[in-house]
């Protein structure tokens, strides 16, 4: 009877712990999944939303566009960048002569040349 009792035991805590792992993974697998969303390069301004195209290989500073961005005799532009720039890439840019001024959402600054 004893050994009844322990099997049936054993049985019962079979379902429960495959009932626990069934709701973990029904809980958590979404959660996975979500977490892995694309970049998101939306830039968001008072004035609007944009999605900025690249144009990093056709701009220079002889652009027209270039040209437009200069205030009190220095230029105020908006770059994007795919990634955060990390301490060596702000140096990077320091050594540039390029000034980080504001970091604005999804991957952007406002800079000062």
């Amino acid at each position: 009877m004893l050994i009844a009792f322990f099997r049936v035991n054993n049985l019962y805590m079979k379902r429960i712990f495959t009932r626990i792992t069934r709701l973990l993974l029904f809980v958590l697998f979404p959660g996975i999944l979500l977490a892995q969303q694309k970049n998101d390069y939306t830039i968001n301004l008072h004035s609007g939303k944009f999605i900025p195209t690249e144009n990093s290989n056709s701009l220079s500073k002889k652009s027209a566009l270039f040209k437009k961005s200069l205030f009190d005799n220095t230029h105020y532009v908006t770059i994007q960048f795919n990634e955060l720039p990390d301490h060596s890439s702000k140096e990077n840019l320091s050594a540039a002569g390029i000034k980080l001024l504001d970091y604005i959402p999804n991957y952007a600054n406002r800079k000062r040349y």
